[in-house]
């Protein structure tokens, strides 16, 4: 599949090494130069010491050729081999995500990512980025997935990191009465994490009527959805949560789950 590549990246490896080995040769030059000058050549050494102003153009030079000879010999080995590196790791990726998810995964766009999130209210107010995202379908239920996503806001002079890990989007089958937001409170203070990047002003705290749910997690939504009355589901959050530091986001038939997995 990648014969043409591997010869054409075998021709530029000489190339390369000899690249490599001409900017040895010049840098040993420069050093020979300095100790056996004065030695070989007493009077050129005594003219350069009373020119100083010809070790500098001596440096340009030598930095010149430095980097002329990494320009046409080394730079398009590297080229070359970062691009087939990645065109490997696709084609294998591709070939084990297809083997796992049944031929459903497809690579999506970073930029339709991003919408999806602003669409559904989560990181209005936030610089939004995420690095690799793909789909695919798993037990018959379509999810989209964000790797190293960060939401991130300037207050003042400080940037602030309101959210930065994975996003994971299901597609859900089953309605809810409104949306809902579940997170994790902050250690100091009773506002939830999740306060930083969801749009809160119709979204207001709420509560089970039983003591299942743990005391440092947040549920807020602008009805009162019957399932968080369920002890089951609430154990289940408890552990998401709590545990695992997820947050939960149900907005118009889409599961939205951020996990927070990276320290800033």
């Amino acid at each position: 599949m990648f014969d043409n590549e591997y010869n054409k990246l075998k021709k530029l490896k000489k190339k390369y090494d000899i690249g490599i080995l001409i900017v040895i040769i010049i840098f040993v030059l420069i050093f020979t130069f300095q100790i056996l000058c004065p030695h070989i050549a007493p009077g050129l050494w005594d003219y350069l010491d009373t020119h100083l102003y010809y070790y500098p153009i001596g440096f340009f030079i030598a930095l010149f050729l430095v980097l002329l000879v990494l320009e046409k010999f080394c730079y398009p080995y590297d080229k070359l081999e970062r691009k087939m590196a990645n065109k490997v790791k696709n084609n294998v990726l591709n070939e084990e995500m297809n083997n796992a998810f049944n031929n459903t995964y497809s690579q999506e766009k970073n930029q339709e990512f991003v919408k999806l999130l602003k669409k559904h209210k989560i990181g209005t107010y936030e610089n939004i980025n995420v690095n690799d995202c793909f789909s695919a379908t798993y037990n018959n239920i379509k999810f989209q997935y964000g790797d190293d996503a960060s939401f991130t806001h300037w207050d003042g002079d400080s940037l602030v990191w309101s959210f930065r890990g994975s996003i994971y989007v299901f597609d859900t089958k089953n309605n809810i009465e409104g949306d809902l937001y579940i997170g994790k409170k902050k250690l100091v203070g009773n506002r939830a994490v999740m306060d930083l990047f969801i749009n809160t002003k119709k979204n207001i705290e709420i509560k089970p009527s039983n003591n299942v749910l743990d005391s440092n997690i947040s549920i807020k939504s602008k009805a009162h959805p019957n399932i968080i009355e369920d002890s089951n589901f609430l154990e289940i959050i408890n552990e998401f949560v709590i545990i695992n530091k997820y947050t939960i986001i149900y907005n118009k038939n889409k599961l939205f789950i951020l996990k927070k997995n990276y320290r800033r």
